[in-house]
């Protein structure tokens, strides 16, 4: 057994037991409370009421059921008699002559319009934009038609005088039928299976083919229980619109469900690189839980509430994949393998695309919106009187006001983060992506430094603005909180008196220009490394053996830059004293040449290798050598030429010198004697 599967029964054992203790201990408490009179706390109170309620509607659904074959038989007999009446002979015949109507206006539509759809589907696309304007084009015509379909059926049903009772039951048929047309071509356009050039959507041939037929049934049953459910409970069959109401939802609950398992079933398995770390609990297994738990939801406490909890869950879904979407719609990368329909499209890649400023913008918009309309339809589902509320001075008319207030500055002060940020993220990747290897990012050096504290700096001051803003809209008078801020300011500079040095420290330091980001740098003290970050008050350094130091401006003293402009670097060579020096000379200098022509290094010397005799001493001849290179390169540089310079004197015959000194002693004849 796995682990997973463990702890499922283990959570499951636990589940249980609380529920069995519970059902034992619940009715010797309430036994206990009812013999001592003491009233049970509000929290039991307030869950009694509604498991009590629950239970209620569930009993109703019960007996709803039992009730409906009778009411259903009867409702069937009533209708059989009515339509062998006079009254729906006639509503049988008016409705055929209005579908006939409807449908031969459509049908002389695409008799002219069905070439220009037949082109567009046959048309070569070679870009997203061509692909999306040709999808646009397909739906205009589309929606023609059934705009002429549905004004033709609605406006020829006011030529005729209809019979009391038939002309709701074909006015809600009709509405079924308009609605369900609806979803379909806006679902076929969207996803448009089999046209993967056209598709508005990231997905697959076989997931849009699923999906729209899903969406197509769900539609019908959601109409079915907006538009016949009322009609049947208008003609005094409640039980039987209750019944229908639960089929309805049972069916809209297995759709769902077979949607969400079918790649379960199909054999395809999850993809191990998908996630960096695996999720927690099987999507499948979630999803499933979520969809069985809004079922539970409306069985036992109503259409509301589970109205309620599709409808966050479907804003939640949306904004999970709105970036996604948008990246598909404003990017060409993806269209390569969207015009693949057997391949599955990589939507992990094209989030990690990066976005434009527009695309961001749009982005942004999208997600507002999407917040905005899930408001409004959790308002119509909970009957809240929205145009009453705008339309007087209640207090619910002004919270509303100051939140759509709030919401339009934030989305102001986002467009304006957004116009900020996004040039400057796109400015320093393109730096840092064109650096040169051997120079580094050279003059660019100074953007890369400044551009980040331009952004933070930036950033703080919206978010300042954005606070003040959103009090004065809300009423608040700010001059008082303007002026304690303005002492508290000053508090503050008189007691963190290092804090205010250090920033300003920091602001003559880059204004003067004396580091940047790469650069190596020594300042007072021990501090040295290379600088990786500047904030308003420290600098990051990397020391060569690895610590980052985070030294604050205050205490950097006198900076010596090391990799401003160029560097020189010297070394020595010990010779023996009897080598030519003037030969010596020629053969470093050659190398030096050689160096200077070699593609790899040559590049980043600024001045070839050259020597002279710097000293001698007892038995060895110091010769100095010296090239000028771009800052950061001595090293490699140096390594080159000690190994040319090694191999040029030994092809000269020039050895080393050895490093030992030779002491020669004169042995003198003994003195004769006096």
């Amino acid at each position: 057994m796995s682990m997973f599967a463990e702890r499922v029964r283990a959570s499951l054992v636990f589940f249980w037991a609380i529920a069995f203790i519970g059902a034992i201990v619940w009715p010797l408490s309430i036994d206990a409370a009812q013999a001592t009179d003491m009233p049970p706390p509000p929290s039991i109170t307030a869950f009694s009421e509604l498991f009590r309620d629950a239970n209620i509607h569930f009993a109703g659904l019960g007996h709803a059921l039992m009730r409906a074959p009778a009411q259903a038989k009867q409702l069937w007999t009533d209708f059989a008699e009515y339509t062998i009446s006079r009254e729906g002979i006639t509503t049988i015949a008016y409705t055929l002559i209005v579908v006939m109507i409807a449908t031969g206006l459509e049908w002389l539509f695409w008799t002219y319009a069905g070439s220009a759809r037949r082109a567009i589907d046959a048309a070569q696309i070679h870009s997203r934009q061509e692909g999306f304007r040709m999808a646009f084009r397909r739906l205009t015509l589309l929606m023609c038609g059934f705009t002429l379909f549905a004004l033709s059926i609605l406006g020829s049903m006011g030529f005729f005088v209809w019979p009391e009772k038939g002309e709701h039951t074909v006015l809600a048929l009709i509405l079924l039928i308009v609605f369900v047309r609806l979803v379909w071509i806006l679902a076929d356009s969207m996803l448009a299976p089999g046209r993967a050039r056209h598709r508005l959507l990231d997905v697959s041939l076989s997931t849009s083919q699923v999906w729209v037929t899903a969406i197509v049934c769900l539609a019908f049953l959601a109409s079915v229980a907006v538009v016949v459910v009322p009609l049947i409970e208008a003609v005094g069959a409640a039980d039987v619109a209750q019944t229908l109401r639960i089929v309805v939802a049972t069916l809209s609950a297995g759709l769902t469900l077979v949607t969400i398992v079918r790649p379960w079933k199909t054999g395809k398995r999850p993809d191990a690189n998908k996630w960096a770390r695996p999720p927690m609990l099987p999507l499948t297994f979630l999803r499933t839980t979520i969809v069985l738990s809004i079922y539970g939801l409306w069985l036992f406490c109503g259409t509301v509430p589970a109205i309620l909890a599709i409808i966050f869950l479907l804003a939640f879904a949306t904004q999970r994949r709105l970036r996604s979407v948008v990246v598909f719609l404003c990017t060409d990368e993806s269209y390569a393998r969207t015009c693949l329909p057997e391949k599955p499209p990589e939507t992990e890649l094209a989030v990690k695309l990066p976005v434009s400023l527009m695309s961001s913008i749009i982005l942004m918009l999208a997600r507002y919106t999407v917040v905005i309309v899930a408001i409004a339809g959790a308002l119509m589902v909970l009957n809240v009187p929205i145009l009453e509320t705008a339309t007087t001075s209640t207090p619910l008319r002004l919270l509303i006001g100051h939140l759509l207030g709030l919401a339009g500055l934030a989305l102001v002060a986002h467009i304006a983060w957004l116009a900020v940020r996004l040039p400057i993220d796109l400015r320093l990747r393109d730096l840092v992506e064109n650096a040169d290897p051997l120079h580094g990012l050279g003059s660019n050096a100074r953007l890369v430094t400044l551009l980040p504290l331009i952004r933070s700096a930036f950033g703080l001051t919206l978010l300042l603005l954005f606070a003040i803003l959103a009090l004065w809209s809300l009423n608040v008078d700010i001059a008082p909180l303007l002026a304690g801020a303005g002492v508290f300011g000053l508090a503050l500079g008189f007691g963190a008196q290092a804090l205010v040095r250090d920033v300003i420290s920091g602001i003559f330091y880059l204004a003067d220009d004396v580091l940047r980001v790469g650069e190596y740098i020594e300042g007072g003290g021990d501090t040295r490394g290379t600088v990786e970050r500047i904030t308003l008050r420290t600098v990051a350094l990397r020391h060569h053996n690895g610590p980052l130091y985070f030294v604050p401006f205050g205490i950097l003293g006198c900076v010596k830059n090391n990799s401003r402009d160029w560097a020189i670097d010297k070394f020595n060579i010990p010779l023996p004293v009897s080598v030519d020096s003037e030969l010596v000379r020629k053969v470093i200098k050659k190398v030096g040449e050689q160096m200077l022509n070699d593609p790899d290094i040559g590049p980043g010397i600024v001045e070839p290798l050259k020597t002279r005799v710097h000293s001698i001493e007892p038995g060895i001849k110091i010769f100095r050598c010296k090239f000028r290179c771009a800052p950061g390169n001595q090293f490699d540089i140096r390594m080159q030429a000690y190994k040319r310079i090694e191999v040029a004197l030994k092809a000269a015959g020039i050895p080393f010198a050895a490093g030992t000194q030779v002491l020669m002693a004169h042995e003198h004849p003994p003195k004769p004697a006096a």
